[in-house]
C-alpha cells in the first residue's frame, strides 16, 4: 500500500515539476510529456463494476408533481366599438369559433375545418400553409410528440390565449383586431419542469356578411406593432383592403373605446420606461438571451419599431424584423453599435429607427444581390474596432452541441445559400432526449416564436451557427425541486449560494480521498469538479465566467471520482484521456486496460450509465455532472 502511494505522489510531483505539459488536441493526444514506466501494466484486481457511486448526500426527495397552469378561457365579447351590439357579438364569436378551429386545425393537421369561415379555398389555404407547415405552431407541436422524445410526461397540451378583440363595422363589412398567443406545453421527466414553446400571432381580420353570415376575407397576421401616429388610419393601405377605406382613424376609434381600452391600446402607447431592460455594460450572453425572451412574443415597441416594408409587386407587407430582433439582443445584452466601416458591409447601426434607415447589418439576416451583407456576414467580417471579429462560423446545423446562450443562427433558403432569416440561442430543452443531448431553444420574430426548436425551419444542412463573443460566458442550469449533479465548466468566484439563489438549499462535492460528502454552499464552484445541489423547487439558474485552460489536467485516486467537463460547450468523449505509468490513452482505450471504468451520471431520479459503455461514442454536456470508477492513481485530460 506504501508503494501504491509513493508511485501515486510521484507521478502528481513530476506532472507538475515536468517543463513539458501533457497536450490534447481537438482530436486526442498530439504527444506524450512524462515517462515514469517503459510498459503499460493492466491493474491485477479491479473495483466492482456493479457497484453504484455514492447516494446523494440525503434523502431524494420526490420532484413535485409538475402541473400545467389552468386552461386559458376564450374572452368575453365586450361592447367594444359603441355601434351595433348584436353584429359585434356576432362577430366575436365567429372569431372564436375561428380560433378554436385554429387549435384543432394544428394538432390534426386537418384544415378542412377552417373552410367555412372563409370566403375563397385560396385564403383558407394560405392560412392554413402558414399555421400548419413545419415552421409554424405545427412543427413545435410535433417537436413535442415525437417518438423520440422520451423525456416528457403523458400527452403534451396546446394552450390558445386570446385577447380582447377590437371589432369596428361599417354596414356589411368589418375589421378585427386580435392578438392570439399560442403555446405547446409539455412536463419534462428529467427536470420536473413545465417546458414550454409559444408563437404570437397579431391579427388584422378583414370581414364581410354573406348570406346572414360573416366570413373572412382576409387574415393579415402581423399587424403594425409601431405605434402609430393619433390621427394615423386603422387601415394603413388602401392597397390592402381597397373597400374599407371609409372606417374611422385610429384617434377616432380610440375616442370610442373611451375607458375600455384594450390590449391593443395599450401595447401600441405604452411607455418607454414599462418595456426597456437594462442595458448590460458589457456583452454577456444570460443578458443577451434574457431579453430576448422578454420580447420574443411582445416586440419592445415604442424603443424599437417592428420592420416591415411594402411589396409593391405582390401588394402586401413583408415583415422582416428578424434581424432587428437579434440585433437588439445583441445590443441590449451589452454590444456596441459600430460605425467603422463602409455602411453597405460592416456598419452595425441603428438610429432613425426606421427600416430604410437603420444599416443592412443591423436589418437584414443576408441580402441576396449582395452576398456580403447582412448581420451574418456582419458577425464574421467586421475586422474593425471594438472586436475582430465579432464571431465566427461554427458549421451548419449538425453542430448543433457546440450553441451557447446568445449565439447566432442563420437559415438558408432553400435552393442556393441566402440567409434568409436569423434566431438566437436562449436555451436548451434537457427533457427532449433520455440520452442526454439537450436541444438549444431560440427565440426569433416574424414569426415571434419563443423557445422554440432551433431546427423548426430548417434541415440541419441548411442552418448556419455562429458563435459570438462576449466578455462573460456562461453556463446555463435546468435544476428540479430535489437533487441536481453539476459542473461549473467556467472559472467563476461566484458561490453556490450565489449561483442558485432562491430555492437553493445545500451544495456538495464528494471527496474521494476521506470517502466522505464536503459541504460547498459558501465556496466558489471549481472547473473540473461536479457538484450534488439540492433546491426546493425547479428553477433555471446560470453561471457566468471565463474559460477554463484548455486542455484541463485534473489527479484522480482509485474509486468513485465525482467530476465534470470544465468547459462550456460540449465535447465528445474522444476528447478525453487517461495518463498511467507513463503513457496517454483516449478513455475508450484506458477502459479496456483496466484503468478507469464505468461513468454514471444523474437522470434526476436515478444514477444512470454514461455514456455508452465503452465511451466511444457520445459526448459530455456542459453543466452536467458525473461520476467516474477509477482503477488506479492517473490523470485526466479534458481538449476542447
Amino acid at each position: 500500500m506504501k508503494k501504491f502511494w509513493l508511485v501515486f505522489v510521484c507521478v502528481c510531483l513530476l506532472s507538475l515539476l515536468s517543463p513539458q505539459v501533457p497536450m490534447v488536441g481537438a482530436s486526442g493526444i498530439s504527444f506524450v510529456p512524462l515517462a515514469l514506466a517503459d510498459d503499460v501494466t493492466t491493474p491485477s484486481a479491479l473495483a466492482n463494476e456493479a457497484t453504484l457511486p455514492p447516494s446523494p448526500p440525503g434523502p431524494v426527495k420526490p420532484n413535485p408533481p409538475p402541473a400545467f397552469p389552468p386552461e386559458p378561457q376564450p374572452p368575453a365579447i365586450t361592447h367594444l366599438s359603441g355601434q351595433s351590439r348584436e353584429s359585434e357579438l356576432e362577430i366575436g364569436k365567429r372569431i372564436l369559433s375561428f380560433c378554436a378551429a385554429e387549435k384543432e386545425a394544428i394538432k390534426s393537421k386537418d384544415s378542412s375545418s377552417l373552410s367555412s369561415f372563409f370566403t375563397t379555398l385560396k385564403e383558407k389555404e394560405r392560412v392554413a400553409d402558414h399555421l400548419l407547415g413545419s415552421g409554424g405552431m405545427r412543427g413545435v407541436w410535433l417537436y413535442y410528440q415525437d417518438d423520440y422524445h422520451q423525456g416528457y410526461k403523458g400527452e403534451p397540451r396546446l394552450d390558445q390565449e386570446i385577447d380582447d378583440p377590437i371589432i369596428v363595422i361599417r354596414d356589411n363589412e368589418a375589421l378585427c383586431y386580435l392578438r392570439e398567443t399560442i403555446w405547446v406545453r409539455a412536463i419534462g421527466l428529467r427536470t420536473g419542469m413545465i417546458v414550454e414553446s409559444a408563437g404570437a400571432y397579431y391579427h388584422t381580420i378583414l370581414l364581410e356578411k354573406i348570406t346572414n353570415a360573416w366570413v373572412i376575407k382576409y387574415d393579415l397576421f402581423f399587424s403594425d406593432f409601431t405605434p402609430l401616429p393619433r390621427d394615423a388610419p386603422l387601415v394603413q393601405s388602401e392597397s390592402i383592403f381597397p373597400s374599407v377605406s371609409g372606417f374611422p382613424s385610429f384617434e377616432e376609434v380610440v375616442n370610442i373605446l373611451s375607458q375600455k381600452l384594450s390590449w391593443y391600446e395599450e401595447m401600441l402607447l405604452r411607455s418607454k420606461e414599462e418595456t426597456v431592460s437594462p442595458r448590460s455594460n458589457s456583452p454577456d450572453r444570460v443578458i443577451a438571451a434574457q431579453y430576448a425572451d422578454q420580447f420574443a412574443l411582445t416586440p419592445n415597441t415604442p424603443k424599437y419599431p417592428y420592420f416591415k416594408y411594402w411589396d409593391p409587386e405582390n401588394q402586401k407587407w413583408v415583415y422582416v424584423d428578424c434581424s432587428n430582433f437579434v440585433s437588439q439582443c445583441l445590443f441590449e445584452g451589452g454590444w456596441s453599435m459600430d460605425q467603422s466601416g463602409p455602411l453597405n458591409l460592416q456598419w452595425w447601426l441603428y438610429y432613425l429607427w426606421d427600416y430604410r434607415d437603420a444599416s443592412s447589418t443591423w436589418r437584414l439576416a443576408g441580402d441576396y444581390e449582395e452576398p456580403d451583407a447582412g448581420l451574418c456576414y456582419y458577425i464574421t467580417h467586421n475586422y474593425d474596432q471594438p472586436s475582430s471579429p465579432r464571431g465566427y462560423f461554427m458549421g451548419d446545423g449538425n453542430y448543433w452541441r457546440n450553441l451557447l446562450l446568445g449565439d447566432v443562427l442563420g437559415y438558408k433558403t432553400g435552393n442556393d445559400s441566402y440567409i434568409h432569416h436569423v434566431a438566437i440561442c436562449v436555451g436548451y430543452d434537457w427533457d427532449s432526449d433520455p440520452s442526454y443531448f439537450p436541444y438549444p431553444l431560440v427565440d426569433a420574430h416574424s414569426d415571434n416564436l419563443y423557445h422554440a426548436p432551433f431546427h423548426l425551419w430548417m434541415p440541419f444542412n441548411k442552418v448556419n451557427l455562429y458563435r459570438l463573443y462576449y466578455s462573460n460566458n456562461a453556463v446555463a442550469y435546468y435544476l428540479n425541486g430535489s437533487w441536481n449533479l453539476i459542473t461549473p465548466g467556467l472559472n467563476s468566484s461566484q458561490t453556490a449560494r450565489q449561483i442558485f439563489g432562491a430555492y437553493f438549499e445545500h451544495a456538495f462535492h464528494w471527496d474521494n480521498l476521506n470517502q466522505t460528502y464536503v459541504l460547498a454552499d459558501d465556496q466558489p464552484l471549481q472547473a473540473g469538479l461536479s457538484y450534488w445541489v439540492s433546491m426546493d423547487a425547479a428553477a433555471t439558474r446560470y453561471t457566468k465566467g471565463s474559460d477554463t485552460a484548455n486542455p484541463f489536467y485534473k489527479p484522480l485516486n482509485p474509486g468513485w471520482e465525482q467530476m465534470g467537463s470544465p468547459f462550456d460547450i460540449t465535447i465528445p468523449w474522444s476528447n478525453v484521456s487517461i495518463y498511467y505509468q507513463g503513457t496517454w490513452k483516449y478513455i475508450a482505450a484506458a477502459q479496456a486496460s483496466g484503468w478507469v471504468g464505468v461513468a454514471y451520471a444523474w437522470n434526476g431520479f436515478q444514477q444512470i450509465y454514461f455514456p455508452a459503455e465503452d465511451f466511444t461514442t457520445d459526448f459530455i454536456n456542459p453543466g452536467c455532472g458525473f461520476w467516474l470508477k477509477v482503477n488506479v492513481p492517473c490523470w485526466i485530460a479534458f481538449g476542447q
